[in-house]
């Protein structure tokens, strides 16, 4: 019994690490592509469909992705962080 105790807590642990590992990859990789391109979505939502590095790819996409229906939008969306 002290075993599957044991266990189901390592496995607590391991997701909490790989959690917190996998939102500091997706933070890292969000800083490296902070141009990002919203569709505008008739319910009034804003949907992220893409992030790009610099302004002038995020630009040049978001004109491909015009030319279908949907209303597009090129943003420089930095995450702020929190200081703790």
């Amino acid at each position: 019994m002290d075993y599957k105790v044991h266990q189901r807590g390592l496995a607590k642990l391991a997701l909490v690490f790989f959690t917190l590992i996998r939102n500091l990859i997706m933070t890292y990789r969000d800083d490296l592509r902070p141009w990002a391109i919203f569709k505008y979505l008739p319910t009034g939502e804003n949907v992220c469909v893409a992030r790009l590095r610099t302004r002038t790819d995020a630009d040049a996409y978001a004109s491909l992705l015009r030319q279908s229906d949907g209303k597009f939008e090129v943003v420089f969306d930095q995450p702020q962080r929190v200081q703790g």
